[in-house]
């Protein structure tokens, strides 16, 4: 999960610094509008396609004999410390965040119930606020005029014709989930901003910008109600008076920029997921290639190279077994199986970059079980003792291997 909240982090961001690079003040309201609600989709949406095809054991590694293992030491395999550490962290980040984003409901209920309606989803209040918007329902003060009240009501049709206040819902939603990633509340208000641009352009289309201007410099000082709601003069008010003096190019052709950047984002994904199933290992030479094969200390022989790899075996198997627990919940499901564990053998004689080649099969409803499983096969290989290496025209060199583990319940 945290791999998958990075990897979105890093798309929300790539997506921002192309907005403030070439769209923000030099393209159409409605074409910023469209790349930034992009912006907060397609990062989440790319990182669970699978770009990297499946990758074939490799030719150099030697496989060895299954070892079966079976249900001797039942174990529960925990998470770590830290991991538990994070998501709970993570959680309550995640519960402030989503029970602040659900007190802009609460807020507009306790109006909408406080205030007269007056039909067509217009609702009054007597109290002086801020005019504003919220999922097709019009609330406005009584101290506005003839004039200004049609100028304001014209306003937030077109904050619901334009269906602003899903945007604003999505950017909530991703807000909440990212709520660690600092750039969240300048690209939500940025979206929030365009929102704006995209409505004043279409009221000038109608309006004169004297009357229009001065409605909006009339309301500006009134009190909002909730940052969540659409209000008819937002805090960017002398931003949104320069952008309506200027002559707003479409450029839609910017959007083309979409490929660059998704493709950016598919190498980021796919490096990420062959990193994180091919670690880096050190270079290891096949059996072929070795004189002597390694062997465990007290398993020393002189004889052939295949008595010799016969040894190795058989340590190989009394460690695997004495080190193995099989988990309790796969135990408790008959789950059976097998995990191909492939590790290197280096030339100082250590384990490194043990790794699951292929794990147990699953389906959906059994992929935890083997999830536990591929763990266990793992751990095995936490507390291998050092051994003596692989040795080819009388140096040390490193061997690769691949050893089969099969989860046995009789």
């Amino acid at each position: 999960m945290t791999t998958y909240l990075l990897l979105t982090s890093a798309g929300i961001l790539l997506f921002w610094m192309c907005y403030m690079l070439i769209f923000k003040n030099r393209s159409s309201a409605r074409t910023n509008r469209i790349f930034l609600l992009l912006g907060l989709t397609v990062p989440f949406t790319l990182p669970l396609v699978s770009w990297s095809t499946a990758v074939d054991l490799p030719q150099e590694a030697i496989l060895l004999p299954a070892i079966n293992v079976q249900l001797q030491n039942v174990e529960q395999v925990v998470s770590n410390s830290n991991q538990l550490l994070a998501i709970g962290l993570y959680l309550l980040g995640f519960i402030a965040f989503a029970m602040y984003q659900f007190n802009g409901v609460i807020v507009f209920l306790r109006l909408k119930n406080r205030a007269i309606h007056e039909g067509n989803k217009v609702y009054r209040f007597q109290d002086v606020i801020m005019p504003f918007s919220f999922f097709g329902s019009i609330f406005l003060p009584s101290n506005l005029s003839k004039e200004q009240e049609e100028t304001i009501v014209a306003h937030e049709q077109w904050h619901i014709q334009l269906k602003h206040s899903w945007d604003v819902l999505l950017a909530a939603v991703v807000q909440t989930v990212l709520w660690f990633f600092p750039i969240m509340p300048f690209y939500v208000r940025a979206l929030r901003n365009e929102h704006e641009y995209e409505v004043d352009e279409r009221m000038l289309q109608h309006a004169e910008f004297d009357q229009y201007a001065e409605t909006l410099l009339h309301v500006s000082l009134m009190p909002i109600q909730h940052v969540k709601f659409h209000s008819f003069s937002a805090p960017t008010l002398k931003k949104r008076l320069i952008m309506m003096t200027r002559t707003q190019k479409k450029n839609t052709w910017k959007l083309l920029t979409l490929l660059p950047l998704i493709g950016s984002l598919i190498y980021l994904s796919a490096c990420t997921k062959n990193a994180e199933a091919m670690p880096q290992q050190p270079e290891a030479m096949s059996l072929q290639e070795v004189s002597t094969p390694p062997q465990f200390t007290g398993c020393e022989t002189n004889e052939s190279k295949q008595a010799q790899m016969q040894c190795f075996m058989q340590g190989l198997t009394e460690v695997v077994v004495a080190n193995f627990k099989y988990p309790k919940e796969a135990s408790a499901a008959n789950k059976t199986g097998k995990t191909m564990v492939e590790f290197v053998i280096t030339k100082e004689g250590e384990l490194k970059n043990a790794r699951v080649a292929k794990g147990v099969e699953y389906t959906n409803e059994d992929q935890h079980l083997a999830e536990l499983m591929d763990d266990a096969a793992l751990a095995v290989f936490d507390d291998f003792p050092k051994v003596i290496p692989a040795k080819k025209d009388g140096k040390t060199v490193s061997v690769k291997y691949i050893v089969p583990i099969q989860f046995a319940l009789k």
